[in-house]
């Protein structure tokens, strides 16, 4: 017998009665629905959560007004630098990079205790959305119990059980409702998940820049000393005295001339016999820049009163060539690798690159770094892409702080001694610019 339309629909929509009725009469009432339908996340410990982000903005207020500070100090420094070389302003800006630095290391001290507020607010709200995806997961849990219970009733029972047909269709928007809430949940706890996800990340980065800030604090104590140090050992040098430190300036610009001299025919004979073909193609990017700051010195024969003064002559006289790039920055500036490598050497040139180390990489190249105030990689060290190996400074022949940051050709680095400034790095030097 052929069966009617009506009939057809009704048949269709036992299952979802079944549902109904056996979720909403026997285990659950409409009140129960409303409740789950106004779920509320959980927010435990909000009050603390909002009082740490509120010292969290507040040290940031505290960091920029002392980066404010460090700038004016810095300022300052760069007119004292414009003036004749004096005993006294030469004190002068050493006390300033103190303050500079003893600016910085109240700032990293700062930092650490901001960052030490975002890990415990991010541990309480990571806290909170697990307790939430908890609750979430036994919210479905349960309607999924109760579903499959009532799935085991055939249609006739539930018929049977209820009896009135208008009671049981009038239950259907119910039904929906439950599907409906059911999905949102799972949405609802997709959606947390993912942010539980992020959140986690982000507190495994936050935790990463607590110890690398808690260790760059320890390095800037080690810089200010030394800083507090090379003013001592100025002053016990002159004796306080302009003549002599007048007299030390010439005697270390003598010096250096001649140093600069050595390199220059050192690695001029390595340069001579320098196979184009070994050298890795000149791709910007290739390098890192090794630090931040003010690109003060290009590579090449410079055409300048400063470059004729300073370096060894080229171009007929004309220039003085310089093998590297200058970099200026304030003392104690991190300086970064600028590709994975490993130190292959490090040490010290008077009149020369001062504190210096030199490391080489996968592709052959290798990169110097010279001028260092304190080293903190060492010979023999495997290092990353921009890890920290040393502090921006002054040591050797320098004119203020600043990175001197030569690039070597492959298999043409050695160690050379000079009659002045110790042990020398030499190379076949390329323009450091063509690998930026």
């Amino acid at each position: 017998m052929k069966i009617r339309k009506p009939q057809l629909i009704f048949f269709r929509i036992l299952p979802r009665i079944l549902i109904l009725i056996l979720v909403l009469f026997p285990f659950i009432d409409l009140q129960t629905l409303a409740e789950a339908e106004s779920f509320e996340p959980v927010s435990k410990n909000f009050e603390v959560i909002e009082e740490l982000k509120e010292d969290i903005e507040k040290k940031q207020k505290e960091i920029e007004e002392l980066e404010t500070q460090a700038q004016e100090f810095e300022e300052e420094i760069g007119e004292k630098q414009k003036e004749r070389k004096t005993l006294k302003n030469q004190i002068n800006i050493y006390e300033k990079e103190i303050q500079i630095l003893e600016t910085q290391i109240e700032v990293n001290q700062i930092r650490i205790s901001q960052t030490s507020s975002k890990i415990k607010r991010l541990e309480m709200e990571i806290e909170n959305k697990e307790e939430e995806i908890k609750k979430q997961k036994e919210r479905i849990g349960e309607i999924i119990r109760i579903l499959e219970q009532y799935d085991k009733l055939s249609p006739l029972e539930l018929i049977l059980q209820k009896g009135d047909f208008s009671e049981v269709f009038s239950q259907i928007e119910y039904v929906g409702l439950l599907q409906q809430d059911l999905q949102e949940t799972l949405n609802d706890l997709q959606v947390l998940k993912k942010r539980l996800e992020r959140e986690e990340k982000i507190l495994e980065e936050e935790k990463r820049e607590l110890e690398e800030l808690k260790k760059e604090l320890a390095d800037q104590f080690k810089i200010s000393q030394a800083q507090k140090q090379a003013k001592e050992n100025l002053l016990y040098l002159t004796r306080q005295s302009e003549y002599r430190f007048q007299e030390l300036l010439e005697e270390i610009r003598k010096r250096q001339i001649e140093v600069r001299k050595e390199i220059f025919e050192l690695e001029d004979k390595l340069k001579q016999a320098l196979d184009p073909g070994a050298i890795p193609p000149a791709i910007h990017g290739t390098l890192n820049w090794p630090t931040e700051g003010v690109l003060t010195q290009i590579y090449g024969c410079l055409e300048t009163a400063f470059a004729r003064r300073s370096y060894a002559s080229c171009n007929n006289g004309r220039g003085g060539f310089h093998n590297g790039i200058d970099i200026a920055a304030s003392a104690g500036t991190p300086i970064r690798a600028a590709r994975d490598g490993k130190v292959v050497a490090s040490g010290e040139s008077p009149y020369a690159y001062g504190n210096w180390l030199v490391i080489e990489h996968d592709n052959g190249l290798l990169t110097m770094y010279g001028h260092l105030l304190l080293k903190v990689a060492s010979k023999g060290q495997n290092v990353t892409r921009d890890q920290v190996i040393g502090y921006m400074g002054s040591t050797g022949y320098s004119t203020g702080p600043h990175l001197h940051f030569t690039v070597y050709a492959p298999g043409t680095f050695r160690i050379e001694p000079s009659k002045y400034a110790g042990m020398l790095p030499i190379g076949a030097s390329l323009d450091p610019i063509n690998y930026l």
